[in-house]
């Protein structure tokens, strides 16, 4: 789907990445604090924002490792090298339920 995102009301500077379905990079917007700049992106399954300057880079892939554990989301350069792990940072919901969600909404839109 087409979305848009914009930094309004945000007070720190944002990587936003725009993600494909085939858990592929396909854009980053660098956004400013406070900017009412819409970035938008079509063809996007999920967008994952990170502090500016996170590394990550057009064509990475987002590998969400499926076992029992709590798993890590690594960001996978061109190369298959793990560019990134991400493991940490601020959230709404516990690390556990965030990642629920996100193997929910991600088997949603593959129809896995």
């Amino acid at each position: 789907q087409t979305v848009g995102f914009w930094m309004k009301d945000t007070d720190i500077p944002l990587d936003i990445i725009f993600i494909d379905e085939d858990l592929e990079v396909i854009s980053i917007y660098q956004g400013n604090p406070n900017d009412d700049t819409i970035a938008e992106e079509d063809n996007v399954l999920l967008v994952l924002e990170v502090n500016q300057g996170s590394g990550i880079s057009e064509g990475d892939e987002l590998d969400i490792e499926d076992d029992d554990e709590v798993p890590t989301m690594k960001v996978i350069a061109p190369d298959g090298s793990t560019q990134m792990e991400l493991e940490g940072g601020e959230r709404i919901f516990s690390k556990v339920s965030q990642i629920k969600i996100i193997r929910h909404l991600v088997r949603r839109c593959l129809n896995i």
